[in-house]
């Protein structure tokens, strides 16, 4: 799986002919189906990513009307390092924009510039997020100690930009 090509499939349902196509591609045979649940994923904990599908109706509210018709929509993808643990083996494709999985905040930022909002991620690590850079939604959990990148995560963005939180 690669990002850059795998992105260009956001906002389709997993039955769109694309999509579907891209997946078989990539040896993915397994396609999430709808539960009543806003969320369903395909999670390649040996290959270090996640697909996610969002719900039409959450897709909608949150983004824009899909492509095409369908119950669940690709909305988003993970890829994790190997220090981020959570049983991920590492990504090992190129990360875009730059990023390596060991960038730290400040050389993130010298590619980003400022991020949109910066949070806590668990105890130690922090989660920066750009909105809108080309298009997407780029946010980067970063290891406590200028350790690296702990997972980044791609999605399109949203209708409205992330909101920094205040607890």
């Amino acid at each position: 799986m690669l990002i850059l090509d795998a992105i260009q499939y956001l906002g389709q349902p997993p039955e769109s002919k694309g999509l579907d196509a891209y997946l078989k591609s990539i040896g993915l045979e397994e396609r999430p189906v709808y539960r009543e649940v806003p969320v369903e994923d395909i999670t390649r904990y040996d290959d270090g990513f996640s697909l996610i599908f969002s719900s039409r109706t959450s897709y909608e509210k949150w983004w824009e009307a899909p492509t095409e018709p369908g119950d669940l929509i690709f909305s988003s993808l993970q890829v994790y390092s190997a220090r981020y643990g959570e049983d991920f083996s590492e990504y090992t494709g190129p990360l875009p924009y730059g990023l390596t999985f060991d960038t730290t905040p400040d050389q993130a930022k010298l590619i980003f510039g400022e991020p949109t909002t910066d949070n806590p991620s668990g105890p130690e690590n922090r989660t920066y997020a750009w909105y809108n850079h080309g298009g997407y939604t780029v946010s980067v959990c970063f290891l406590p100690d200028n350790k690296g990148i702990g997972f980044v995560f791609i999605e399109r963005a949203k209708k409205k930009p992330p909101k920094k939180l205040d607890w």
